[in-house]
């Protein structure tokens, strides 16, 4: 871990590297207590999704990773109401498609405008 996470108390504060080391490596084994098992497992399941799309991957993985990303925006409205389903919840459906065209998650930038200035 390049950088040491804030505490929980500091979250308005974290940049969007200390988000992502929190949802891919930190809240599967910090949440398990804290939340109840049916929104613990959904979590997983989508972190589970993103690691997977986060690292390079067999085109034969990416169908099982596209069926868990499919079960888990199906069931955001059953657990957190039709509300939460928004454009960015369903983008989430075309990440495999992404990754198939342009390589693992981690080659790609959470801020484009900092691809113009290298």
């Amino acid at each position: 871990m390049n950088r040491k996470p804030r505490s929980l108390k500091e979250i308005s504060k974290w940049k969007s590297v200390e988000i992502k080391l929190f949802c891919l490596y930190l809240a599967v084994s910090l949440l398990i207590d804290y939340i109840p098992s049916i929104y613990y497992c959904h979590i997983a399941c989508y972190i589970f999704a993103m690691r997977t799309l986060y690292e390079p991957i067999s085109k034969n993985n990416l169908k099982d990773v596209e069926e868990i990303i499919i079960k888990y925006v199906d069931f955001i409205g059953k657990y957190y109401g039709n509300y939460a389903y928004d454009f960015t919840i369903h983008a989430h459906l075309h990440l495999v498609k992404q990754v198939e065209q342009h390589g693992p998650l981690k080659s790609h930038s959470q801020f484009v405008f900092e691809v113009l200035l290298k």
